[in-house]
Parts: C-alpha cells; sequence; structure tokens
C-alpha cells in the first residue's frame, strides 16, 4: 500500500475526474482524503497498485505530486484516546506525522518523515496492544495464575524494588511479586511519592520482564486527578506486562480523599482493570496516617469493592481483632501488611486474611544493611558484614538464567 499525494484544481468536477480516471484502471481506493488550503487542493489516497494509479493519472492529465509508503496501525475500537498517545509516542521518538487518516478496515494510516523510527514505534505500540488483549500468551497466563491465587486459602506477596531482588524473591519460591513504591524510589534516591510515572512505566517493564511470577504494582493514586486520567493509567501499566494494580485513596498533600470522589476513581480503575484481566486492589490509607477510625476504614472499603475492586487493603492495621472485624465485615479478599508488631502469616490465616504484603520494609531491611555494613566499615575498618551476604547458592538461583 501506498499514499499517493495528488494536485487537485479547487472547482466541481475534479474528484470526479480522478476517481474515474483511477476506476477505470481498475484501481480501488482504499481511504484517504481530499481538502482545499488556501484555495489550492491536494488529495492523500491509498492504493495497492501504485504503478496503474501513476499511468491512470498521467493519462487523465492529473499531477502526482508523491508517492509515499506508509505505516498502517491498528487501533481497538471503542477506546477513545488512542490517536492521541500513538501521536504522542511518535513524537517522543522523534517522527513527525505529516499525513494521518482511515482505511475502509478502520486502520490508520500514517505517512511519516522517518519510516524507519514509524515502524519501531508502531511495533511496540502493536505488541503492547497484544498484551493489553491478552494475546500475549505469557501476559494472559500470568494474570490468569494471580486470580486463581485470590480465590482461597493465603499467600505471601513480598515487594520488590529492583530486578534483583524481583529475581531473588521468585526463586526463593514466592508465587507472586509487588512492586514497592518507596522502594522503588529509594532505588533513585528519593523519598516515597517522588516517583514519575513514565518512571513507574519503565521500572514495570523492567520487573515483569525479568520474572516468569505475576507482578502486582503499587500504582499510588494512579498519577491522575480524574476517573479518565486514572483508566488511562491502568491501561498503561497493562501495556507494561502487570498482572495486577493498586488504587490508594490518599493524595500527597491534601490528605484522605472524601469518599464520593475516592469511589469513582476506584470505579475507573476497576472497569480499566476488568476489560484487561488485572486484578484490581483499593487501598484504604487511614491509618498509614493517623486516622484511627476502622468505622470509616470498612465503609470505604466496602464502597471499593462495590465500585469493582477485587481486593481491599487497609495498609497499617496491626491489631488482630481489627484485622479479623474488617475481613468479616467486606466480603472480599483482604491484603493485609506484614508489620513487626503485627500478626504473623499463620496468625493471619487463621482470620481469613487471603494476601499478605511487605510494602517497603524489605527494601529498607536491605538499605539498612548496606547503611550498617557502611559504617562498621568507616569506623571499625573490619568487614563482619560480609559473612551475611548472598550465597553463592542463592545467587546462581536468582541470577544464572
Amino acid at each position: 500500500m501506498r499514499d499517493l499525494a495528488i494536485r487537485l484544481e479547487n472547482r466541481p468536477g475534479t474528484l470526479a475526474k480522478m476517481g474515474e480516471a483511477l476506476g477505470n484502471a481498475g484501481v480501488s481506493i482504499e481511504g484517504g482524503g481530499a481538502f482545499v488550503v488556501d484555495g489550492r487542493g491536494i488529495g492523500h489516497f491509498l492504493v495497492a497498485d501504485e504503478g496503474a494509479a501513476r499511468e491512470a493519472l498521467a493519462a487523465a492529465a492529473i499531477e502526482l505530486l508523491a508517492e509515499r509508503e506508509v505505516l498502517v496501525q491498528r487501533l481497538d475500537q471503542g477506546r477513545p484516546g488512542q490517536v492521541g498517545q500513538l501521536c504522542r509516542r511518535m513524537a517522543e521518538a522523534g517522527v513527525n506525522i505529516e499525513v494521518l487518516y482511515s482505511d475502509h478496515e478502520h486502520q490508520l494510516i500514517l505517512v511519516v518523515d522517518d519510516l524507519a523510527g514509524g515502524r519501531r514505534v508502531s511495533g511496540e505500540w502493536m505488541r503492547q496492544r497484544r498484551i493489553r488483549l491478552g494475546d500475549d500468551a505469557r501476559t494472559a497466563s500470568s494474570r490468569r495464575r494471580f486470580r486463581e491465587l485470590h480465590a482461597s486459602g493465603i499467600f505471601v506477596m513480598p515487594n520488590a524494588w529492583d530486578v534483583g531482588s524481583a529475581r531473588i524473591l521468585e526463586s526463593l519460591g514466592f508465587p507472586a511479586i509487588a512492586t514497592t513504591s518507596a522502594g522503588h524510589a529509594a532505588s533513585l534516591g528519593r523519598m516515597d511519592q517522588q516517583v514519575s510515572l513514565d518512571e513507574l512505566l519503565q521500572h514495570v517493564g523492567a520487573l515483569a520482564g525479568a520474572v516468569d511470577v505475576p507482578l502486582s504494582v503499587d500504582s499510588e493514586r494512579c498519577f491522575a486527578d480524574d476517573p479518565e486520567g486514572v483508566a488511562a493509567t491502568v491501561e498503561r501499566i497493562a501495556e507494561r506486562g502487570a498482572a495486577g494494580i493498586s488504587i490508594e485513596d490518599y493524595e500527597p498533600g491534601v490528605g484522605i480523599e472524601p469518599l464520593a470522589a475516592a469511589v469513582e476513581r476506584v470505579r475507573a480503575a476497576a472497569r480499566a482493570a476488568e476489560a484487561l484481566g488485572l486484578v484490581l486492589t483499593a487501598r484504604a490509607e487511614n491509618h498509614l496516617y493517623g486516622i484511627d477510625d476502622l468505622g470509616d476504614t470498612i465503609a470505604r472499603l466496602r464502597a471499593y469493592r462495590d465500585a469493582g475492586a477485587h481486593v481491599v487493603y487497609a495498609p497499617g492495621l496491626v491489631d488482630p481483632a481489627a484485622i479479623a472485624r474488617v475481613v468479616g465485615a467486606v466480603d472480599a479478599p483482604v491484603n493485609v501488611l506484614a508489620r513487626p508488631n503485627g500478626p504473623s502469616v499463620q496468625a493471619l490465616a487463621s482470620a481469613g486474611v487471603r494476601r499478605v504484603s511487605t510494602g517497603g520494609a524489605l527494601a529498607s531491611a536491605a538499605y539498612g544493611a548496606l547503611a550498617a555494613a557502611g559504617r562498621e566499615l568507616l569506623s571499625d575498618g573490619t568487614s563482619t558484614y560480609a559473612e551475611a551476604g548472598l550465597s553463592a547458592d542463592d545467587r546462581r538461583a536468582a541470577f544464572g538464567r
């Protein structure tokens, strides 16, 4: 398929003349359009047989300005915003779109100034589209397994902060892994809640590609202030191969969101997650920020469940009776954050908890061990810290692929 740029006289009958000339030559127009700009007419039309089209136009004395290869991009019907997203990807890659229209199959046709660069962007877009639609067998299997883990019993899902930690945790036998916003931020030398969405997306892609177990993503507030933006974030994270995602009701610098607003955000995330096969976890942040109102927490978790969340989570709860009350009240799988002063995994299982995560604790422990080792080396000049290093067997199991 090639795009033909055709000079058209700005008067009645010009398009008829062109159409007849191509039709008489047996050339079908597969897409395109005609425009008048500053009194001058130009048409861009997609054809399969450019040689026959060229001869037909010349015989009819119609000027052919250029013929160029095109990018053909399939979009997902019914998902608003895709043209803008694709154009943004092209722009970020330094590719300028000179002509854009659709063909009879509802595919997007693009003429660009850098065909090789455009093909790279297009190829990545199509790969991510397959992941979104579950056409990628590995991703589809991961999402199915993650959902099955929530069907019964209890499992531990530790939070990794980089590829190395994710591979170590996978090699130890954990059935799923989560990211941690605090640990990821620390790996970049920052405090929690100081990472951008683009940085998170890169992080998710790296971890999802490094392990074979399902990956759930700590996506904070989903990096958006409105439900539409929340849904877009869920889709972008899904494109990176995630099996699950979370959304919380705390806005940094503002506080806990009003319930009605939080519910609308959860509902938007849930719709996007359900369509993509992701497990959505909705978080009530009260107890992390000094609001020890268990009644409000339960009301929020129930509302988030009703809005479509698959799992609910109130990080900061450590009292066994409070945890049991939440489990009994919400009628949904409950995640609990493992804490030094909280119940054991066995005790949480007895309370009916479905999933246990670690948040930023493992990353904090690792960085704490590093700080202690550095202090020993600096103050004492000794290296006993090395005795607690990763064993050769663990190193091979995690990194010897």
